[in-house]
């Protein structure tokens, strides 16, 4: 079985028409077959012109409707878009509350055990995988495993929530450190607000996943949509039976790419989506600035 392809937020290419004419990354693929079908109808409605000329329609209301449409679309795809870069400023913020909290593990406990900050650390750059994870839906934790000690391993693959689990786990051995005096509470409190932040992130994210888009506004945008291409190649078919074809195909293609743009935005973290998050590298990212921290401290 064929891997499906997971396309990942990409930067623009360097010419204008390599972007105008990219496949890759582009919602075209997935409007084709409406545009194709869109084309195929205004046809017919050409040749029934040739028939009944009394079917056309006057182009003039198309113009106002077109113009609330577009108003609409943008409000769709704006929506979207927002949710996406929330997403992203969310992940950004985790970075930075990581790499903050294994500096605080690592260089304020008054402790030689070496052992203990490099396993602690661990687990602040094993959480933000986990926190991938659950957004995509995977039980898999595979990714961790030469993070963890195979009984926190084991504690994890049971849990429902696993970021919650190994948040708490973290939590349990900041108090052990800070009841053995080893950390101060000054140091103490900092590391927990750290921790409490990482996992705040988790809930943002999962208040965007679990929100969707208003049911009423995909219904109305899309019943719009419908409606005006139906009509649209009546009022076309008088000013040449040749071109309206091609004319509702294009018009057809801008509505119908707006549409999906927006449903692709809705969803920052599905693999699934065009132009997803780069979860796997930003979690990559933070284990390697947590184990270059690590080797720094020894």
């Amino acid at each position: 079985m064929k891997s499906k392809k997971k396309w990942v937020n990409q930067h623009e290419y360097d010419g204008f028409l390599k972007n105008a004419l990219a496949i890759r990354g582009s919602v075209t693929p997935k409007v084709f077959k409406k545009v194709i079908t869109m084309v195929l109808y205004s046809l017919l409605v050409s040749f029934a012109y040739d028939f009944m000329p009394a079917i056309s329609l006057p182009i003039g209301p198309f113009e106002y409707a077109g113009f609330m449409m577009g108003l609409i679309l943008v409000f769709r795809v704006n929506s979207g878009y927002d949710r996406w870069w929330e997403a992203r400023k969310i992940w950004g913020n985790l970075v930075n509350q990581s790499r903050n909290l294994a500096i605080i593990v690592l260089n304020y406990p008054k402790t030689n055990n070496t052992e203990w900050k490099i396993n602690l650390t661990n687990y602040i750059a094993a959480l933000p995988w986990l926190m991938k994870s659950n957004l995509r839906g995977s039980k898999s934790i595979n990714e961790i495993k030469h993070l963890v000690s195979n009984s926190v391993f084991s504690i994890l693959e049971q849990a429902a929530h696993k970021p919650d689990v190994l948040s708490s786990i973290i939590a349990e051995e900041l108090k052990l450190s800070c009841s053995r005096e080893e950390l101060d509470s000054f140091s103490f409190m900092q590391a927990e607000e750290k921790r409490a932040h990482i996992l705040d992130c988790q809930g943002a994210c999962e208040r965007i996943l679990k929100t969707p888009m208003p049911f009423v506004m995909a219904i109305k945008t899309r019943r719009f949509i419908f409606f005006f291409l139906l009509a649209l190649p009546f009022a076309l078919v008088d000013i040449s039976v040749l071109i309206s074809p091609v004319v509702s195909g294009l018009v057809a293609y801008a509505l119908f790419s707006l549409d999906q743009i927006g449903i692709e935005l809705q969803n920052p973290f599905s693999e699934d989506r065009l132009s997803h998050l780069p979860l796997n590298d930003i979690c990559a990212t933070i284990e390697k600035n947590i184990i270059e921290l690590q080797k720094l401290s020894n």
